[in-house]
């Protein structure tokens, strides 16, 4: 499991930047695991994206335009996303 920091007033400040707008990404229909690693040149913005069963778009796509939406945040910003499809159990 990895750990998630909790109350870090940069995470919390990035986190409200960018989750509403991927959130307006059709189908997206939430974020979890939300973290944020600092560097000398960049920051790594990490995150899953879980997608609604009935979503057509490949992952690749998908990370396209999160990657676009967080780099016009800031251009120093990397994202790094896994992408979770939402299935039905039988």
């Amino acid at each position: 499991m990895d750990p998630v920091v909790v109350n870090d007033p940069f995470t919390e400040e990035i986190k409200q930047k960018i989750m509403p707008l991927i959130k307006k990404i059709p189908d997206v229909k939430n974020i979890h695991d939300f973290r944020v690693v600092k560097g000398p040149t960049h920051t790594n913005i990490i995150f899953d994206v879980l997608m609604n069963i009935e979503c057509k778009k490949s992952d690749d796509s998908i990370k396209k335009e999160v990657i676009d939406i967080i780099k016009n945040i800031d251009n120093s910003y990397n994202a790094v996303i896994t992408i979770d499809r939402d299935y039905i159990n039988y």
